[in-house]
């Protein structure tokens, strides 16, 4: 599993899990042929882990960007790239 940031726009931010992130990036390539920017996180779990993982950081997406189900509005794909590694890396942390 996957979890993906990646800026379609100047201030619209995708946000979520894919299994399959070569198909995941065609599709968003295909409505918007310019990425401004990507980064991935490889999730090494089950789907449903992934699942709750996504869930934990949407809602602390919430505590500081307007989000609309995986659509961030943020005009720093990095700053919202920073939370999402942040919650990976406390939730990986706390699984050891």
């Amino acid at each position: 599993m996957h979890y993906y940031v990646l800026a379609t726009s100047e201030s619209v931010v995708k946000v979520g899990i894919t299994k399959d992130l070569d198909q995941r990036l065609r599709n968003y390539r295909t409505a918007n042929t310019q990425l401004v920017y990507f980064k991935t996180y490889d999730l090494r779990c089950d789907r449903k882990e992934a699942r709750r993982i996504e869930k934990e950081i949407l809602t602390e997406l919430r505590r500081w960007y307007t989000c609309r189900s995986e659509t961030v509005y943020s005009e720093s794909p990095e700053r919202v790239s920073r939370v999402v590694e942040g919650i990976i890396e406390e939730l990986t942390i706390n699984q050891l």
